[in-house]
């Protein structure tokens, strides 16, 4: 599968529905809206541009991460 036809295929949701990532959006925002996708593989939109198409449980992984990293440092930060 070429890029070019992803696209295609997926343009009909590339304005609504792909899934944002902006810089500084909170992992849980980001993981809310991967878990309203509907489907398998996911089209992800970086600064208003179609980036990449990506295998859901694979970018939940990733984000889960993020998330992680993101309450330990809330943590540690709290308790200094």
């Amino acid at each position: 599968v070429t890029r070019r036809e992803l696209t295609r295929w997926f343009a009909p949701y590339l304005v609504v529905q792909a899934i944002a990532s902006e810089p500084g959006d909170p992992a849980a925002l980001q993981m809310q809206r991967l878990m309203d996708w509907p489907m398998r593989f996911v089209p992800v939109v970086e600064s208003g541009r179609f980036s990449r198409v990506v295998d859901k449980q694979a970018l939940a992984e990733q984000i889960a991460r993020i998330f992680i990293r993101e309450q330990v440092s809330r943590a540690m930060s709290m308790s200094h």
